[in-house]
């Protein structure tokens, strides 16, 4: 609405104005999803990249981003059966706090996957945490399969962890690729 950059800006020098500004952000992103969800969806998935730990603060998630999460999830209560978030970058230090503010699972792309399993503590499910770039698109198939099955060997075979992407895939990725994300996580069913 205003720019990333405009918004961290208004962070630090009109604190007054951002509460508006998120407060009507979430009822956007309500009033959004409400449409899917009316027309059959089950899932919706939040995507929220000014959250990133490589833009604010813990204190700030804790002020700003988390209060609205809380909010938005609130909103939409048992409307959706599933409710995924995904913040970009380093997020380790979000998933402790993001325990009970109505997620079903947390999409990551760079935070070791015991960790963050440890961190979330089966509060929500962990999703993600493959590089879209240098391992989707730059990896061979047979890399991405050994990768995947390590993934899957770390998140255990228990429940709590979802293969994927750790973000969107460039849509120059190579379908083998993606196939090969697919049969490792097929060879660790069951």
């Amino acid at each position: 609405m205003i720019g990333i950059t405009d918004f961290m800006m208004e962070l630090y020098s009109d604190e007054i104005a951002v509460w508006p500004l998120l407060d009507f952000s979430v009822r956007v992103c309500y009033e959004f999803f409400h449409i899917f969800l009316q027309a059959g969806a089950d899932t919706i998935f939040i995507g929220d990249p000014s959250s990133s730990g490589d833009l604010i603060s813990p204190e700030m998630f804790g002020k700003y981003s988390l209060p609205s999460i809380r909010k938005l999830t609130g909103l939409i209560g048992d409307e959706a059966a599933i409710k995924l978030l995904h913040i970009c970058g380093n997020t380790q230090e979000r998933i402790k706090p993001l325990r009970g503010c109505g997620i079903d699972g947390f999409s990551l792309d760079s935070v070791d996957i015991k960790t963050a399993m440890m961190l979330a503590n089966k509060d929500f499910a962990i999703f993600g945490n493959m590089g879209t770039v240098s391992v989707m698109n730059e990896k061979t198939p047979e890399e991405i399969y050994d990768i995947c099955l390590k993934l899957a060997e770390e998140g255990g075979l228990q429940g709590g962890y979802v293969m994927m992407p750790g973000c969107d895939l460039p849509p120059i990725t190579p379908e083998e690729n993606i196939d090969a994300m697919i049969h490792a996580a097929h060879a660790n069913v069951g």
